[in-house]
């Protein structure tokens, strides 16, 4: 079943990526053929635009579901090697629904679904903004909930789907979710809290729940007891018009009950259903402001005399060579400038020869106002380069600090905290979209802007 939900959408990729080939080759021949076009030709190539818009679409939505299989996979083969923890970081409550809201904004456009977000009056009565919980493994439950009710929902008469987000200071129940919670069909050891509580922290414990309802299918009770059974799907009937892998569920209900919480759901056949689940979660206070919101704060402040320059230099570090030609192309479409180096010691020697270094301050011309720095590379890894580089300004060997973004697969908080350290000043998970990326490098770039 997960062999084929990865096949599937691969499948789908190679027809879209055949179908554009197709596509450019008829665009390329037709204005090679008229000069000026006329209506004829104009209106194939404008089928041709949109045939083509269409299999990028595609493209990317069978991107996404592929990313879904392979962050369940790697969940899955942890929590079966009792090696996956939790890495709880100071997070904005609001930015769990905001997250919903950017990450399926297109797909319930694009499936006609009215996707609603609502936050529940019991999350601003206990005055909650800033709290400690895993926000990936929180998220990875969102995702996998919020993508069922979109994927049943988009057939029907109906299409509606909302996400409300509330808090409890006691573990909320199965009457206040409306919602019957689930059994978990793992062994205890799995499902152990990984939070635990020191004397100091239990004041300060409160519950996030979040309930997502949809206007779906629904479900019979019989196929409601297979739900939440790796590799099971409520149906044969759901997997042959629907597909998925089946591991969903599963692994939502063991990442809630590590949080210490559960997992439920209520669902009446050709209505619709409702899953709701709840975590625990701390009280805290906001953590300091990145390094990419004090660059913002201080580039609004410049006086006017410093004038941006008209180019912005940027160094690519990426072991991986289809990675690199395709972020140096989208890069260059952009108006910067890009040099790519294989590995973090071709970025040092680099480096060297511009007038960042000391030596050469006054007779090279070469600038790099920021480094994309690839983390998992030959010869010398990202992290260790970092190093290096902020070793080398504060012994004066390298004159001015430069931004480095880390451009990883490595998402978890964890390994994000790992790339702070080394010195990064943010960072970007593989894979991104470029105008996130863009983003990024717009706050960082704020003196030398085009």
């Amino acid at each position: 079943m997960t062999s084929h939900e990865i096949r599937n959408p691969l499948g789908a990729v190679m027809h879209c990526a055949d179908a554009l080939l197709e596509n450019l080759a008829e665009t390329k021949a037709i204005l090679a053929n008229h000069m000026v076009p006329d209506h004829k030709a104009e209106q194939r190539i404008k089928e041709l635009v949109q045939q083509s818009i269409e299999s990028v679409s595609t493209i990317i939505s069978c991107s996404a579901h592929q990313l879904r299989i392979a962050d369940d996979v790697l969940v899955l083969s942890k929590l079966d090697s009792k090696l996956l923890q939790l890495a709880p970081t100071p997070t904005h409550a609001m930015s769990l629904l905001a997250n919903v809201d950017r990450s399926f904004e297109a797909e319930a456009a694009n499936n006609l679904v009215q996707l609603e977000t609502q936050v529940d009056p019991s999350l601003q009565g206990l005055d909650i903004e800033w709290v400690t919980i895993d926000p990936g493994r929180v998220q990875q439950i969102l995702v996998n909930v919020v993508s069922n009710a979109l994927k049943f929902s988009k057939k029907r008469s109906v299409r509606k789907v909302t996400v409300r987000m509330g808090a409890s200071s006691t573990p909320p129940t199965q009457e206040l979710l409306g919602v019957e919670f689930t059994v978990s069909h793992i062994p205890h050891d799995y499902s152990q809290e990984s939070l635990e509580d020191d004397p100091a922290s239990v004041a300060k414990i409160v519950y996030l729940h979040f309930t997502v309802t949809d206007t779906g299918t629904g479900l019979t009770k019989e196929e409601k007891s297979k739900l939440f059974t790796r590799f099971s799907q409520a149906s044969a009937r759901t997997y042959n018009e629907y597909g998925g892998s089946g591991l969903g569920l599963c692994i939502s209900q063991q990442l809630c009950e590590m949080q210490g919480g559960r997992i439920g759901l209520a669902s009446e056949t050709d209505v619709g259903s409702t899953f709701a689940f709840f975590v625990k979660a701390y009280r805290t206070n906001p953590p300091p402001p990145p390094k990419s919101i004090l660059l913002r704060q201080n580039s609004a402040s410049l006086s006017a005399d410093q004038t941006p320059k008209t180019k912005i230099s940027i160094l690519v570090v990426e072991d991986n060579a289809v990675n690199q030609r395709l972020l140096q192309m989208q890069l260059v479409k952009r108006g910067y400038q890009v040099v790519v180096a294989d590995n973090g010691q071709e970025a040092l020697d680099f480096i060297q020869t511009t007038r960042h270094w000391s030596a050469l301050r006054s007779s090279s011309d070469r600038v790099i106002d920021l480094i994309l720095m690839d983390v998992e590379m030959p010869v010398l890894d990202g992290l260790s380069a970092t190093r290096k580089i902020r070793e080398y300004e504060q012994q004066g060997l390298i004159c001015d600090h430069i931004p480095i973004i880390a451009v990883s697969a490595n998402a978890r908080a964890e390994q994000t905290a790992q790339a702070i350290a080394s010195g990064m000043d943010d960072t970007i998970t593989k894979p991104f979209r470029m105008v996130d990326l863009i983003k990024k490098l717009d706050v960082f770039t704020a003196l030398v802007a085009p």
